[in-house]
């Protein structure tokens, strides 16, 4: 035992000598895995689900690349309705698109290997793999009677953060952030100066399904549409907190705008929905997001694992702690269970009566409520 480790830790490694002398397995003894498996049972004892990790090193590698915009896998994200887990929107051009998936697809089982089983985190990790190597998943696709075995070759994906078009038949741009990676601001610059030189007269932010990322970049895009105040307030372990204020030279600070969220709107996408409600710029529309409310710090082990960890909880600019609450929309709309979420790229494809009869309820709330205001 190390000197300096408190005398609760000799049950440790009483434990573990147990393990290595009496196990019947002796090939499951690997050093590695059991040295994991007892650092993620101590991360998890603190209660933090879904904030502070273990991750091994090849998920810090997942991770540095989805944070650079890069992704290995095979272009889904993934949310959850009526608690079974569910494609929320494929990635253009992605092999799951090209293999079939769309969004509304229910993930029935990955490799055999039954969602309920595998749960949220296990389904993810699953789809994750090398790039080249194949993976079979069984959907159930919306309107469909009988699953369907989909097996898709995993590959490099590069995310746009940022994509847009205008609703049909309208001046009101459908501006979609799926993830906060870095230079997701100045991809969003990029696209409303786009959609204010076609003569966008209003926006919807669309942050459903967005995991979040980057703190900083969440500054930045918030700042696009406040032109003073603050974006969030952070409190450190001590409970001293400081507020972090809005960045000059908005581009959309006066058009009307509609934020949609969802229960997979999370972290850095919370920050951005925060800042835009209490300071009263504009209306969230959707659903209860998931409420992550920390600020994590990932910490670099010696082997190139590492340890997500919350170094502080952020708070709304009015003081708000959303830390396992989440963050309510001014209006309540929930997407039907078979629903599928339109993508910009769905939009530019559809004619204003498609669109009318399309289902998603929550995007077509938004436009009703900007039209309102366009009108008056």
């Amino acid at each position: 035992m190390p000197p300096a480790a408190p005398e609760d830790f000799a049950l440790f490694w009483e434990a573990l000598q147990v393990i290595q002398e009496r196990y019947v397995d002796r090939e499951a003894l690997d050093d590695t895995n059991l040295t994991y498996g007892a650092i993620r049972g101590m991360v998890e004892a603190l209660g933090d689900t879904g904030h502070t990790v273990f991750l091994t090193p090849d998920e810090v590698q997942a991770q540095q690349d989805s944070l650079s915009g890069t992704l290995i896998g095979i272009g889904v994200m993934l949310g959850e309705r009526g608690g079974r887990p569910v494609v929320m929107s494929v990635i253009s051009g992605a092999p799951a698109e090209e293999a079939g998936v769309r969004s509304g697809d229910i993930i029935l089982a990955v490799e055999g290997v039954s969602a309920e089983r595998l749960g949220p985190e296990g389904i993810a990790e699953r789809v994750r793999g090398l790039a080249g190597t194949p993976v079979t998943i069984t959907v159930l696709h919306r309107g469909a009677s009988e699953p369907e075995d989909i097996t898709i070759v995993r590959q490099r994906i590069q995310v746009e953060p940022v994509s847009w078009s205008f609703v049909p038949g309208t001046s009101i741009a459908d501006v979609r952030l799926i993830q906060f990676s870095s230079g997701a601001a100045d991809a969003l610059r990029t696209a409303l100066e786009e959609a204010i030189a076609g003569g966008a007269e209003a926006i919807v932010l669309d942050l459903r399904s967005n995991p979040g990322g980057l703190v900083d970049e969440a500054v930045g895009v918030a700042s696009h549409f406040l032109d003073e105040g603050v974006v969030y307030q952070r409190r450190d372990a001590s409970g001293g907190e400081a507020p972090v204020e809005v960045r000059p030279d908005g581009l959309a600070t006066d058009l009307p705008l509609v934020v949609l969220l969802d229960m997979g709107t999370a972290s850095s996408a919370e920050i951005v929905s925060g800042a835009i409600a209490d300071n009263e710029r504009g209306t969230l529309v959707g659903e209860q997001t998931f409420g992550t409310g920390t600020v994590l710090n990932t910490i670099e082990l010696s082997d190139g694992s590492a340890v997500r960890v919350g170094i502080e909880r952020w708070l709304t600019p009015d003081g708000e702690l959303i830390f396992d609450r989440g963050i309510a929309p001014d209006e309540v709309v929930e997407l039907p269970v078979d629903g599928e979420l339109l993508e910009p790229s769905d939009l530019s494809e559809l004619s204003p009566e498609a669109f009318a009869s399309s289902s998603d309820n929550q995007l077509q709330r938004a436009v009703e409520l900007l039209r309102e205001t366009l009108d008056d």
